[in-house]
């Protein structure tokens, strides 16, 4: 299938460049998770 372009994990979530303190909020506190998209759980 088509492949999309490669983002980092949390990308989303925290941006490009996130801060020691950017991922802790987000993963510790937040307990936020990347994105899995639909495309990887479908395995032709």
């Amino acid at each position: 299938g088509p492949i999309g372009e490669y983002r980092l994990p949390f990308e989303e979530e925290v941006g490009l460049h996130p801060t020691l303190e950017d991922m802790q909020e987000s993963v510790v506190h937040k307990k936020e998770r990347p994105v899995i998209l639909e495309t990887w759980r479908k395995h032709p």
